[in-house]
C-alpha cells in the first residue's frame, strides 16, 4: 500500500469539511496553535478551516501536523454513509483502492462518529 504522504497526494486536503473532536482540537493546540487560528464553526461542529481552497494545514504540499492530524484525517479514505450506516472508501480519494477497509478500521470509524456525534445523527 502506498501512502498518501509518500507519493504526495492531497487531494483529501482541498475544500475539507473534516470535522473535529475535542481531542483533536486539543491536540494540535499543544503545537502552540490557537483554535481560532485552524478551526471553524460548520453545521455539524467544529471542523477544519480551509485557506486558498485547501487546509490550513496543507504547507508546500504536505501536512504541516501530520503527526497530531484529526482522527479523520488518519481514517480517510474510511468515511461514514449516512444512508446506509456503513463504512466506505470514498470514491473521491484518487487512491481509495490502495486502502483496505479492515474490521478495525470500521471500529474506529464507529468510534469517532460516536464521539463526533454522542446523540446519535
Amino acid at each position: 500500500m502506498n501512502s498518501c504522504r509518500a507519493i504526495r497526494c492531497t487531494a483529501c486536503c482541498q475544500q475539507t469539511n473534516m470535522l473535529l473532536t475535542l481531542a483533536d482540537i486539543a491536540r494540535i493546540e499543544t503545537l502552540g496553535l490557537p483554535k481560532t487560528s485552524f478551526t471553524k464553526q460548520g453545521s455539524l461542529g467544529q471542523q477544519l478551516k480551509n485557506t486558498n481552497g485547501h487546509c490550513v494545514f496543507l504547507k508546500a504540499g504536505q501536512c504541516s501536523i501530520y503527526d497530531h492530524r484529526p482522527q479523520g484525517c488518519t481514517l480517510y479514505p474510511v468515511i461514514f454513509n449516512k444512508t446506509t450506516g456503513e463504512a466506505n472508501l470514498d470514491d473521491a480519494c484518487p487512491r481509495h483502492r490502495d486502502f483496505p477497509l479492515t474490521l478495525e478500521t470500521r471500529r474506529q470509524l464507529r468510534r469517532l462518529i460516536q464521539t463526533l456525534f454522542p446523540d446519535g445523527l
